[in-house]
């Protein structure tokens, strides 16, 4: 069991709990058995797959994006920009690294403008 299995696990909980949803109906939502889910909510499993976290962060009212995140999984529609131009966008990420939220969606901004163009 690693921190970050118990991070994850625990901010599940935690978000489940907060809605006062109980472990057997989320467990039903997601299509996953209580025992596996719980055993998740512990941190002695693995997050789940990406389709599983998905329905979570459905679920549980939270950002598929940032869930996924802290499950240290990449969202499968991001791979195949980075595997299209490899270089420019790890250049561009370890370059951007650091910057504030902010400035984080002044870029985003800006690459819409650059996509109408």
């Amino acid at each position: 069991m690693t921190k970050q299995h118990q991070e994850f696990g625990q901010f599940i909980r935690d978000s489940r709990e907060k809605l006062k949803i109980t472990l057997r109906q989320l467990a039903r939502d997601v299509e996953v058995s209580p025992t596996y889910l719980s055993q998740i909510e512990q941190g002695n499993f693995s997050p789940p797959s990406e389709e599983k976290i998905r329905l979570l962060a459905k679920q549980l009212k939270l950002d598929e994006d940032e869930l996924l995140a802290m499950a240290n999984k990449i969202p499968s529609d991001l791979k195949p920009i980075f595997t299209e131009q490899p270089r420019p966008v790890a250049d561009f990420l370890r370059t951007a690294k650091g910057l504030s939220e902010e400035d984080w969606e002044k870029l985003r901004k800006q690459a819409q403008k650059m996509q109408k163009e």
